[in-house]
């Protein structure tokens, strides 16, 4: 997110917001890159795998699952 866009919400939603905003981005941008169930690697830049892969959180974070983990798992 740049600094315009910031701002923009910012003026639209409140600082406690935009605060909030930035700290859930900073949690994922700290998140793992490996699937949590089989150590499958994410790609960040394949967009196929963007709506593919799942992220779980809870109380101990953020898990990421692979394709395959969700179909198991259903």
């Amino acid at each position: 997110m740049n600094r315009k866009q910031r701002r923009a919400m910012k003026k639209e939603f409140g600082e406690d917001a935009a605060n909030k905003m930035e700290s859930v981005e900073k949690a994922i941008s700290n998140m793992s890159n490996t699937c949590s169930g089989c150590d499958a690697v994410f790609n960040k830049d394949d967009k196929s795998s963007l709506d593919a892969w799942r992220v779980s959180i809870d109380e101990s974070g953020f898990d990421l699952i692979c394709p395959l983990c969700a179909e198991k798992k259903v």
